[in-house]
């Protein structure tokens, strides 16, 4: 059954009550919801090389040691070599992509039709077809079964509104009806029974067995189920009284357990899932897969091959336009994870099509998959660009810990750090590992740097420096508390600012 919010708000406010844990009590309470720390090590120097193991609970290696160095010297020989065989390549597509561009623009304007609309209103009919073809199994899909999230008004009334935040204006029975779609999904890929073996996905629904496959249609569903979870989420925040931040974001990250790598499993069936460019959470993927730019093109390790599924009517929640995600290593309890993020466009190949394509959408998609590929590289360039801003209305939840919603925290430990110099604790030649290792694996990395440092400081009976580290700990406590507070339940390891939930209908608060 799902939990109720009301059984859900009680416990949380027992957590919650202000000074109901003494200060040690509290950072046990913290550490549970970390993985395991590194063996202590004392005095100056102690934290040179050091990095808080994330996911899987190894150590890195200290040090970089000469087969390290060869390796990357061989790196970079082989990233010339790869520079001067593709730089003709790259200046004929160039040319091609801004060639391209014209003409886009000049038929744009002509027509007062962007491509956009365009690719968006052949998708939709595509999708009528196949929504005719299957009629049987899509009511099916969309009839509730017993308590649904679709019949929480409190709920839909948050979906309603993050749609047309976010530019998308779905009406409230297109979005009653994915939930549901979304809900009885998500309720069988948590039944080993049902979802075991390859999909398509084996549902009974009113006694009809149906056989769901994966595709854009069925994964947006299961988007916007976890959107749902997320504002589910939010109700109950409120609930709290914490109106801070919000778990429906439109700029961040999701994590989700995904038991025997179900739900990732029956995404990437989808027949336009494809492998993309990425590094998120590459310290916790539960894969060695490495990218091949053009499928052909090797990174030699550098970047991590992880998974998308392209929107072309961009009606998926957040930022709409595509679904990235990858699965996750196990937690300490050896249950996998899921991470989702929701993005305006990503990297879909140029020759990517579904069964109810015809011909000439299937010539069309290729036009489409191009212009998504210039987006996101735009995109990306343009986040990477100092004081690049969002709009004001942008849920910005990333799983970073040097910017974003955590960035004065890690300016704290920073500060911190630098005082532990100054104070003969630390050493300089510290500095860059730690901000590396806290780039990297977020707030386990400074909540291990300000306790090695209260510590040393409570040694050396530095009692300035000691409630400075006490007081840096106590920050991030809170923010990781603040960022939890209706999710700290599902048991999840935080990184940063990435929004946990939970996509197993019995355990959504309803």
């Amino acid at each position: 059954m799902p939990i109720s919010a009301e059984s859900m708000l009680s416990t949380i406010r027992l957590r919650n009550v202000p000074g109901s844990l003494s200060e040690p009590d509290r950072a046990a309470s913290s550490r549970a919801q970390i993985p395991t720390e590194q063996p202590s090590v004392s005095g100056k120097g102690a934290l040179t090389g050091r990095q808080v193991a994330v996911g899987n609970g190894e150590q890195r290696a200290e040090g970089q040691s000469v087969l390290g160095k060869i390796q990357s010297g061989m790196l970079r020989i082989g990233q010339a070599i790869l520079l001067v065989f593709t730089l003709p390549l790259s200046l004929i597509a160039g040319v091609g992509l801004g060639l391209a561009a014209l003409g886009k623009a000049a038929g744009e304007k002509l027509t007062g039709v962007t491509a956009e609309q365009r690719n968006q209103a052949r998708e939709a009919k595509a999708e009528k077809r196949y929504v005719q073809a299957n009629q049987t199994l899509v009511d099916a899909l969309r009839t509730p079964q017993g308590k649904s999230m679709a019949n929480n008004h409190a709920v839909m009334d948050r979906l309603h509104a993050h749609s047309e935040l976010t530019g998308k204006q779905l009406t409230r029975q297109e979005l009653h009806d994915m939930v549901v779609t979304g809900e009885n999904i998500a309720k069988g890929l948590q039944d080993p029974a049902t979802a075991s073996g390859k999909p398509p996905l084996k549902l009974t629904i009113d006694g009809a067995q149906l056989s769901v496959p994966s595709n854009t249609f069925t994964a947006r569903a299961l988007a916007w189920y976890m959107m749902a979870s997320a504002a589910s989420q939010d109700v109950l925040r409120n609930a709290l009284g914490d109106t801070s931040t919000s778990d429906m974001t439109t700029s961040g990250s999701y994590i989700m357990k995904d038991p025997g790598h179900r739900i990732y499993d029956f995404l990437n069936d989808a027949p336009t899932s494809a492998a993309r460019m990425s590094t998120h959470y590459e310290e916790r993927v539960d894969h060695g897969n490495e990218h091949y730019v053009l499928g052909f093109v090797p990174t030699f390790g550098t970047k991590v091959a992880q998974r998308g599924i392209e929107d072309f009517q961009s009606r998926m929640p957040g930022q709409g336009g595509t679904m990235l995600f990858d699965k996750l290593k196990p937690d300490s309890n050896g249950t996998p994870e899921l991470f989702v993020k929701f993005e305006s466009a990503g990297c879909p190949p140029y020759f990517n099509s579904e069964s109810h394509h015809g011909l000439g959408d299937k010539f069309m998609r290729f036009f489409a998959s191009l212009d998504r590929n210039i987006h996101h590289v735009a995109n990306f360039n343009h986040s990477q660009k100092a004081g690049a801003g969002e709009a004001p209305s942008t849920i910005t939840r990333q799983e970073h810990m040097y910017n974003g919603t955590l960035a004065p925290a890690f300016e704290a430990v920073k500060s911190l750090f630098d005082t532990a110099i100054n104070s003969g604790i630390a050493s300089r030649d510290e500095a860059s590992g730690v901000a590396k290792s806290m780039k990297k694996f977020g707030v386990s990395a400074g909540l291990e740097v300000a306790r090695h440092i209260a510590n040393e400081a409570k040694a050396q009976k530095n009692d300035m420096l000691y409630a400075k580290a006490l007081s840096v700990e106590s920050l991030i406590l809170d923010e990781m508390s603040r960022l939890g507070r209706a999710s700290d339940h599902h048991g999840i390891a935080r990184r940063g600012a990435e929004v946990h939930i939970t996509l197993n209908p019995a355990h959504v608060i309803n």
